[in-house]
């Protein structure tokens, strides 16, 4: 029986780039625990190893499962159409799944923060959610947009309507984005000095907000350059 060529199977996410989903996990769940010991410093209640450690594997977990779970839910063996229409909505359902996991791993992390690691009633001023809400964005839209972005390229790929300056037209912008977003990251990490209690060291606490902005930009200059790679590797 002669196969259907309108059709095609998408090869799996987690086959072909296990290795960056487990790395960016780790280094983003590294970037939560940090937040976490942050506020509790801040804060000025007992250190809670176990409570850091737990953030960490839960933050770790989640967005490892960010990578996994929509396989499962839309599994990428399926044979998809080669029709325009018909990936699209493919790749949208797989990345809504992956911004619902990101969504509910940055809640449950900031929740454990308030409930076992930092002191709630020193925590009135909701400015501290800022430390967990961008690192939702930087990894419900930075990371599974640039993953959502190489998949479709690999579709047109397999359709041989990848269109090079369009490709790299859109790189360029992202590279501007990028930039973009690391600033506002950075900038806003350092805004948070101006909301440190009066006893802190401002200027202990100024290098380490500084070094968390740099490990930010780092992190995006390591996505970025992930998906050229990846871009370069068709």
């Amino acid at each position: 029986m002669k196969a259907d060529t309108n059709y095609f199977r998408m090869p799996p996410f987690m086959v072909r780039h296990r290795l960056f989903a487990f790395a960016i996990s780790v280094a983003i769940a590294v970037l939560y625990a940090e937040a976490a010991w942050f506020l509790q410093k801040i804060s000025n209640v007992p250190h809670t190893v176990f409570a850091l450690l737990n953030i960490a594997l839960i933050s770790g977990a989640g967005y490892l499962l960010s990578f996994w779970l929509p396989a499962q839910i839309f599994p990428e063996s399926k044979l998809i159409s080669k029709e325009e229409t018909g990936m699209i909505p493919f790749l949208a359902n797989q990345w809504a799944i992956s911004v619902l996991c990101v969504a509910i791993t940055s809640g449950l992390a900031w929740r454990l923060t308030l409930s076992v690691v930092v002191d709630s009633t020193a925590m009135a001023d909701y400015q501290w959610f800022g430390l967990f809400f961008l690192k939702a964005f930087f990894g419900a839209v930075y990371v599974h947009g640039c993953v959502t972005y190489i998949r479709y390229v690999e579709y047109l790929y397999v359709r041989r309507e990848d269109q090079p300056i369009k490709i790299l037209t859109i790189t360029a912008s992202l590279a501007v984005v990028s930039v973009a977003v690391a600033l506002i990251l950075f900038f806003r990490d350092l805004d948070g000095l101006n909301h440190l209690p009066m006893w802190s060291d401002s200027n202990v606490w100024g290098l380490h907000i500084y070094f968390r902005g740099l490990y930010w930009i780092s992190l995006m200059a390591w996505v970025y350059l992930w998906h050229i790679v990846c871009l370069a590797d068709h």
